[in-house]
C-alpha cells in the first residue's frame, strides 16, 4: 500500500500492524460453523440418515423380494394355464376324432341302408314287370286264341277255298301283331 508521502509499507509491515485479514476470517468462521454443522450431523443427523438408508435400502430389497416372488407365481399360473390349453386342445382333437369316427360309421351305415333300399327297390320293380309281363303274355294268347277261335269260325262259315283261306291267316297275323304291339306299349 501507498502513504500518503508517497512511501510504501512492505507487506510484512502491513500484515503485522493491522491483524488477520477479512478473507482468513471468513475462511476460519466457515471452518469453524462447517465442523460444528458436521460435529451436529455426525451426533445427532447421521444415525438418522444411516437409519432412514438402511431402512430403504430394506424397502428396496422386500420390494425386489415381492417383485420376484410375484414373477415367479406368475410363471407358475402361466405354466399351468399353459397346461390346461395344452389338455383342452388335447381333449378337444379326440372330441374332433370321435366326430369324424362317428361320422364315418353313421355314413357307411347310411349308405349300406340305402343299398339295400335300392336293391330291394330294384328286387320288387323285377317281380311287378315280371308279374306284368306274365299277365300281358297271358293276355296275348288270350287274345290270340280269341283270333284264332274267330278266324276257325270265318273259315268254317265261308267255305274253305285257298284264297280265303289264306287273306284269314294274314288277317290274324295282323290282329296278333296288334295286339302284341298294344301288349308291348
Amino acid at each position: 500500500m501507498a502513504l500518503a508521502g508517497g512511501h510504501s509499507q512492505s507487506p510484512a509491515h502491513e500484515a503485522a500492524g493491522a491483524g488477520p485479514s477479512p478473507e482468513t476470517w471468513v475462511l476460519l468462521f466457515t471452518a469453524a460453523s462447517f465442523l460444528t454443522v458436521a460435529a451436529i450431523l455426525a451426533k445427532y443427523g447421521w444415525p438418522q440418515i444411516l437409519a432412514a438408508l438402511k431402512e430403504r435400502e430394506e424397502a428396496i430389497r422386500k420390494s425386489l423380494e415381492a417383485a420376484a416372488q410375484a414373477q415367479r407365481a406368475a410363471e407358475a399360473q402361466s405354466a399351468a394355464h399353459a397346461r390346461q390349453v395344452s389338455e383342452i386342445e388335447a381333449r378337444s382333437q379326440e372330441m374332433i376324432a370321435s366326430a369324424r369316427t362317428q361320422a364315418a360309421a353313421v355314413q357307411e351305415k347310411i349308405l349300406k341302408e340305402a343299398e339295400a333300399a335300392a336293391k330291394d327297390l330294384m328286387a320288387k320293380t323285377r317281380e311287378m314287370l315280371e308279374r306284368e309281363r306274365e299277365e300281358a303274355v297271358r293276355d296275348l294268347r288270350r287274345g290270340a286264341a280269341a283270333v284264332a277261335v274267330g278266324a276257325a269260325e270265318r273259315l268254317l262259315k265261308r267255305g274253305a277255298d285257298q284264297a280265303l283261306h289264306d287273306r284269314l291267316v294274314a288277317e290274324m297275323v295282323s290282329e296278333l301283331e296288334a295286339a302284341n304291339g298294344a301288349a308291348r306299349g
